[in-house]
């Protein structure tokens, strides 16, 4: 097996797993959407921190839920520049039995994690399928038979 075929067929695993998480995860975000409440948001405030040299921003949103209770939730997300703008409406989701646990409901939010593993797997499939048809070893040709006189 040459080289070229080994770490394509290194990268197509890895990329299957990479799929495979995709899959989970992406079922497991389906499920919460589904069964999450909703309630309209608003962001107060942006949290900063410094990394790389560069300010990332959280948003931190401010909320009712539907039995009346304010609560405020800071992102787990960060981006530079803030994807979100202070006084900004956005879209609550929160598991009923536990709205501490909320979260924004736009796709990157919800499914950022998921897109970034998705792109990886294809990514990786692609590389190892390359490697796996490209990297066979060519049979070497039959011996030419000498001429007869």
């Amino acid at each position: 097996m040459s080289m070229l075929r080994a770490i394509g067929f290194i990268f197509f695993v890895l990329g299957l797993g990479f799929l495979i998480g995709c899959g989970a995860l992406t079922w497991h975000t389906d499920r919460f959407i589904r069964t999450a409440a909703r309630a309209p948001g608003v962001v107060i405030a942006l949290d900063a921190s410094r990394s790389d040299g560069k300010t990332y921003y959280a948003p931190v949103v401010r909320f009712r839920t539907a039995e009346g209770r304010e609560l405020m939730f800071t992102s787990k997300w960060r981006s530079h520049p803030a994807d979100f703008d202070v006084g900004e409406q956005v879209e609550v989701l929160y598991p009923p039995d536990r709205p501490g646990d909320a979260s924004i409901g736009s796709l990157w939010q919800q499914r950022g994690v998921s897109l970034i593993l998705g792109f990886m797997a294809f990514v990786f499939l692609v590389v190892g399928v390359c490697g796996i048809v490209f990297g066979r070893v060519p049979k070497a040709p039959a011996p030419a038979a000498p001429p007869s006189s």
